[in-house]
């Protein structure tokens, strides 16, 4: 773990005003959430995939042994 330090976050309830940032963008992995989306979708895709294709073979691998 590493320490980066401490600081501070103010927020002035009278103004609406903060110092910390709420953009959605911000708080996703790759800094677009239409980007994040679609990789869950595409991951979801495969690993749907791979089930089927593992559900049909009965789990069982094709090699003699």
């Amino acid at each position: 773990m590493i320490w980066r330090g401490e600081w501070y976050e103010y927020y002035a309830p009278w103004s609406g005003k903060s110092t910390l940032t709420f953009e959605p963008n911000d708080y996703s992995a790759s800094g677009n959430l239409y980007l994040d989306g679609l990789l869950a979708a595409v991951i979801t895709g495969l690993l749907a995939f791979a089930t089927i294709c593992l559900w049909k073979s009965g789990g069982r691998s094709n090699t003699a042994g």
